[in-house]
């Protein structure tokens, strides 16, 4: 009864704050929105004359933004090769996937969990 009185309260006050912030934003396509600031100036009114590009969305992202958008790169690269890499198929066919995946499913649910092993052995082989 007290966790779910913690959890009503909580999630009223979340939607106080949040109701409170976004009371204080500007008016959509307000003038003195802060997305019209002099950044916006900066970058729209001299793209060619610092980059060279004729595209200015393509200057942006290249030029200004380079080293943000090698490093969300990297980690996209990160994350696919890892999901890659666990979901590969080990050496033992004849059990399917890789059983690295199911020793850490058993590791986490315990011995008790439910968790079965396949016929032919132990989780951990």
């Amino acid at each position: 009864m007290i966790q779910r009185l913690l959890a009503i309260s909580l999630a009223v006050l979340v939607v106080a704050v949040l109701s409170v912030v976004a009371a204080d934003l500007p008016a959509f396509g307000s003038l003195d929105a802060p997305a019209r600031n002099e950044t916006l100036s900066r970058y729209t009114g001299s793209v060619r004359e610092d980059t060279g590009a004729v595209n200015s969305v393509t200057a942006v992202i290249f030029d200004y933004r380079a080293y943000d958008t090698l490093g969300e790169a990297t980690v996209l690269f990160t994350a696919a090769a890892a999901l890659a890499a666990m979901l590969a198929p080990s050496a033992d066919r004849a059990h399917g996937p890789s059983r690295r995946l199911w020793g850490v499913g058993t590791d986490v649910l315990g011995s008790e969990g439910g968790a079965r092993p396949r016929s032919g052995g132990t989780p951990h082989e």
